[in-house]
Parts: structure tokens; sequence; C-alpha cells
């Protein structure tokens, strides 16, 4: 009795051939080889575009001389969404507004800072006790300082806070040292 050998049903237009098969492959037409080459190269190119109305803005935080670790830079222009950066062990800072998309809104800023945050957990599930805020609310909720982005620009923004109360008064923007 011969060996048993499996009987492909052949298919429309699809040699039973695998040699054939493979001629056919290589003669798809130009477009298509073309079609698929070209989507991912675009849809690659298009995820990584930068908004022309984006400045970027980077700088640092000082309070009273010393550099303001952990605390929250934002920025907002009008009614647009804000940008935010969190200030490094040196007072550093770099804004965005999220993703991949550094900086923010080209015009004028208005800027918060802001050291306080509410209780919250670990990624265990851990609770973490509120931070209050070191930054006396004429640089936060009352702020006025302002910064000017210019799209396509970077922006360097050191801010030099005073934590005294009477800095802190009506004319604290003003004092806050932007340069």
């Amino acid at each position: 009795m011969p060996p048993f050998q499996p009987r492909l049903a052949p298919f429309p237009n699809n040699p039973s051939n695998p040699a054939e098969e493979f001629t056919n492959m290589n003669q798809r037409p130009y477009f298509e080889m073309l079609w698929l080459s070209i989507v991912p190269l675009v849809v690659a190119v298009g995820c990584g575009g930068t908004d022309p109305n984006l400045g970027q803005v980077e700088g640092v935080v000082r309070i009273d001389g010393q550099p303001l670790a952990d605390a929250t830079v934002i920025f907002v222009q009008g009614q647009g969404r804000p940008a935010a950066g969190v200030t490094d062990a040196e007072g550093r800072y770099r804004v965005s507004l999220g993703g991949k998309r550094i900086g923010t809104m080209a015009g004028s800023n208005r800027v918060q800072i802001t050291t306080e945050r509410g209780p919250s957990e670990t990624f265990e599930g851990e609770p973490l006790p509120a931070v209050p805020e070191r930054v006396p609310e004429a640089y936060n909720v009352s702020s006025t300082l302002v910064v000017e982005v210019k799209a396509g620009e970077k922006t360097i923004a050191d801010f030099d806070l005073q934590s005294d109360s009477k800095t802190a008064g009506k004319g604290a923007a003003r004092k806050a040292g932007l340069r």
C-alpha cells in the first residue's frame, strides 16, 4: 500500500503548485507593493509631528535662593489646556502638554507654582500623605506671573520666589525675579 499523501482541493485563482504560487506573488502589481511600503512610512511620520503653535519652556525655580524641588509649574494660556512640569532636586523644570507635546501654547501664559498635593496612594495601594503648600499664594492661586512664549522657540523662564509674607503680597509677581 502506498504511503498516505494528503490531497489539497484546488481553489479558484490559487495554484496547487507552491512554485507557481511563489512566482505569482512576485508578479503582484507594482502599485500594491508601493502602497504597502508607503503606508507605514506615512503613519510613522504623522505620529511624531510637532504643533507649530507650541513653544518650549524650561527653567529653574528657587525660593529664598534655594532650588525648589517637587514643585509643579503650570502655564495657562487663555482658556486653553494648561501645560505643566515638575521641578527636580535642583529646581529645574520643562513644561509639556502631555504625551509627546513638549512645550506650551504660544502667547501670554499665566504661571502658577505649587507644591501642594492631596492625599494619594502608591501603585501598591499604600497611602501617601498630603503635601502642604510651601509656595506663597501670590505665586500660585493668586499668581500674576506672566511669561510670553513664542511659537517654535525655546523660552528660559527662571523664577526666584520669596517666602516671606511681605514680599508675597500684592507686588509679588514683579519681585519674583522672572528672567
